[in-house]
């Protein structure tokens, strides 16, 4: 059985060149250096934080030109009608406050919620501890568990009240 040579570490592991020493020494790469090259490689693939607008907005002319000469190389009509109307979509508009999704209603008190929770945060706050903390839990359950919360507060059982299996 042929045994491991130990991995070999130097004061330039880390850098492009200690991965060049294990290289010319026939040596497996230790991990900081083949971090350090992953690094380097995906450093040059990196988007910059902040694009810059390089290029002005295309204009339809310049789309049809640009469809005809892609159709030309791959050798296929060019069947798709030209868009002559830009299409607008309804926003809110004003500050980010008219953004945000619509809030739901919270099926105990009607009040507003947040999308994704249960309840509103002060229907939350009155459930018990134990009650929480097993709709809290995520795993295959969690769905009939939602459920049996839903079913206890259609049914009129006060907040307090309502127990949750685990």
């Amino acid at each position: 059985m042929k045994r491991k040579s130990p991995t070999v570490y130097r004061d330039e592991c880390g850098s492009h060149l200690g991965i060049v020493m294990h290289e010319l020494n026939r040596e497996k790469p230790c991990g900081v250096c083949r971090h350090g090259e992953l690094v380097r490689r995906l450093e040059t693939e990196r988007a910059p934080t902040r694009p810059t607008p390089r290029w002005a907005a295309i204009t339809f002319e310049d789309a049809a030109a640009n469809r005809r000469l892609l159709a030309d190389a791959l050798g296929v009509p060019d069947d798709i009608p030209p868009r002559t109307t830009i299409v607008t979509y309804p926003t809110t508009g004003g500050t980010s406050e008219n953004r945000r999704p619509p809030s739901a209603k919270c099926r105990s008190c009607k009040g507003p919620s947040q999308p994704g929770l249960y309840v509103c945060t002060r229907c939350w706050e009155i459930l018990s501890n134990d009650a929480r903390l097993a709709l809290c839990r995520r795993d295959t359950l969690a769905v009939q568990r939602h459920r049996e919360l839903n079913s206890q507060i259609d049914r009129g059982v006060p907040l307090r009240s309502i127990e949750i299996t685990p």
